[in-house]
């Protein structure tokens, strides 16, 4: 099991999308480095509508370390590929 996991649209792979200029693959390699410890699994999920990432299911989180690896990612310059409002 994959402890941060981009859920896409069927048929499309990581390599086809792009959002703001970053390939999934860049992202999911920003996360795994930014990863401090603070959660067991996250599963980040493909708006294609607004082309962006939101988060829509974290285990296993542990405060408050995982505001740290939240606040690492809204400072980088991966914030803008993140809905951080939406809610499933």
């Amino acid at each position: 099991m994959e402890k941060i996991k981009i859920n896409l649209p069927l048929g499309k792979n990581q390599d086809e999308i792009k959002i703001h200029g970053f390939s999934i693959n860049e992202i999911l390699r920003f996360l795994c480095e930014a990863d401090n410890g603070s959660f067991d699994r996250i599963i980040i999920k493909y708006d294609a509508v607004e082309n962006l990432l939101f988060f829509a299911s974290e285990e296993g989180v542990k405060f408050p370390e995982y505001g740290h690896f939240m606040t690492k990612i809204s400072e980088s310059r991966y914030a803008e590929v993140f809905s951080f409002s939406k809610v499933l």
